[in-house]
């Protein structure tokens, strides 16, 4: 029997054997093993081990470190150029420290760490056993971290943590359990097995791109997972929430990439951080969570592939894109679930993309910014004032379908509506106040109505002009179509194709106009003295 109780020790020595029957009691000692063979502690009787630590570090040879099941206060493996195998499950009730050389974790063995682990060398586990890290784990530059099992628990209870140039590596497939949250400033390889994140509010930390290349939960007991990672994280798998208080939340300037479902079956997706950015952008059929985003991407990463936006409603407080215009035949739809979409920012349709719009005449689409089709665009099939709203510029170089619905400008501001073709609007309107610039190359065509009603004289009249000053644009209103045209004023237009000719009345007329029908009605226009001599006149 050894007792340190009246002196704590340095004890240096090859080899421990506690035989049965024998007791060391370690105290606060440092006990160094410096064996080179065969194995460095074994103890089939006692050890108590008090605050002990001890030190692996033989010189060469890579010795196992261990027989049978054991418990240390604090182990520090030092075995440079090494691989050091334990040879049974293993206890650490403080700290464990890798600082150099490998520490192997074998056959069907247990690691449980019950304070912090650092690595700034290897700790290798290859086991089917359960593995525990109960305070911070840090995988410190030159720190690998390789898990190689799918079989036995991996709980992260404390934060996982990987520096710059530390590495976090997995084969076959394990799954984690993290309580603490993720911070990744270097290199993470998850493999497919699900990354779990319960019985805390957690973060996803870091300024390294972090990929889950498998499913991602959410605990229970409205548990929420913060992304503030400064990379991109990537979900490949599902985003699950163990119940519907379940939640993923992307904070200010963090970006995340789904590639699967999105709290399918319970959960909440907070996105509204300004700016934050979510990408949906599976290589298959994937379904656009309806909540209120800042920046939103929809962009399928396969040829002909469709993304469904769910039921509900869809709010965009930033720019919402569809199509990455590489990968083609890709389809982004809104009439399997009909949902209602509102975006304050700008809406592009990239080119290789149809953006499909709902076909249920309740449903509606408004857009605050500018609209700019280089795909394939598919209005709203209402046909009321709110169907589809356009507060910004018509910008058209791809094709937009009608769909037989309305389009009405609102706002008070300019819109320019560009084309690279002439353009069919089915039923045509703009709210009182507008300002209107037309293509001056292409004609504006008008299949079913139009109506452009402004309210007044003054600040409520509609304008009506050229994107080009000077240069004419065209209208044909077609056979059959209907038209209300009235308070606005008219430039640079030019109806002399149009079917039937463009009537306005209570309108005022800027520059040159053909082929319309002008009424000024109650709306004079303003006498213009420029250039008069007005003396001696006088005005009673």
């Amino acid at each position: 029997m050894l007792n340190t109780t009246a002196s704590n020790y340095q004890l240096n020595s090859g080899k421990i054997d506690i035989a049965s029957g024998g007791i060391l009691t370690a105290n606060d000692s440092n006990i160094y093993l410096t064996g080179t063979t065969s194995t460095l502690f074994t103890k089939t009787g006692t050890f108590n081990q008090g605050t002990s630590a001890v030190y692996f570090q033989p010189g060469s040879g890579s010795p196992t470190l261990t027989s049978g099941a054991i418990t240390f206060y604090d182990a520090i493996v030092n075995m440079l150029g090494q691989t050091g195998a334990v040879g049974g499950s293993t206890t650490i009730s403080n700290n464990l420290t890798v600082t150099a050389g490998t520490l192997s974790i074998p056959s069907t063995y247990s690691l449980s760490v019950n304070g912090n682990t650092v690595l700034y060398d290897s700790l290798t586990i290859s086991s089917t056993g359960d593995q525990t890290f109960s305070g911070t784990t840090t995988v410190a530059e030159n720190g690998i971290f390789t898990r190689s099992s799918a079989s036995g628990t991996n709980i992260f209870s404390g934060l996982l943590s990987i520096e710059i140039d530390g590495w976090f590596n997995t084969s076959n497939n394990p799954s984690f359990t993290l309580r603490s949250g993720l911070s990744n400033n270097g290199s993470f390889t998850s493999g497919t097995g699900t990354y779990t994140f319960d019985t805390n509010d957690q973060s996803i930390s870091g300024s390294a791109t972090t990929t889950f290349s498998g499913d991602v939960a959410v605990g229970a007991g409205n548990v929420q997972l913060t992304n503030q990672n400064t990379g991109v994280v990537t979900v490949t798998g599902n985003l699950s929430g163990g119940d519907v208080n379940a939640g993923y939340i992307n904070s200010t300037n963090s970006t995340t990439h789904f590639k699967g479902g999105v709290f399918g079956t319970g959960g909440v997706l907070t996105a509204t951080a300004n700016p934050n950015y979510i990408y949906y952008t599976s290589s298959s059929a994937q379904i656009v969570k309806t909540t209120t985003y800042h920046d939103l991407y929809v962009q399928p990463s396969g040829n002909s592939v469709t993304s469904y936006i769910d039921l509900g409603t869809l709010t965009v407080n930033g720019n919402l894109t569809v199509g990455n215009g590489t990968n083609t035949g890709v389809v982004v739809e809104a009439t399997t679930w009909d949902p209602n979409i509102s975006v304050l920012g700008n809406v592009t349709v990239s080119n290789n993309t149809t953006f499909t719009n709902s076909d249920s005449a309740s449903k509606t689409l408004n857009i605050d910014g500018d609209l700019t089709i280089t795909g394939t665009f598919t209005a709203p099939v209402g046909t009321s004032d709110t169907s589809f709203t356009l507060g910004g510029d018509f910008i058209k170089t791809g094709a937009f379908n009608h769909n037989n619905g309305q389009i009405t400008f609102d706002t008070t501001g300019v819109s320019q509506l560009d084309y690279s073709s002439d353009t069919t609007f089915y039923q045509f309107s703009a709210s009182a106040g507008k300002n209107l610039q037309f293509d001056e190359t292409y004609t504006t065509i008008i299949a079913n109505d139009i109506t452009i009603q402004g309210t007044n004289c003054g600040p409520g009249k509609i304008y009506l002009d050229s994107v080009v000053n000077d240069n004419p644009w065209a209208i044909n209103i077609q056979t059959g179509a209907t038209q209300s045209i009235t308070y606005i004023d008219l430039e640079d237009a030019d109806g002399s194709g149009s079917q039937q000719t463009p009537t306005a009345t209570d309108a005022t007329q800027t520059g040159t106009n053909t082929g319309w029908s002008i009424t000024e009605g109650i709306c004079v226009p303003a006498m213009n003295f420029e250039g008069i001599n007005m003396s001696g006149i006088n005005i009673n």
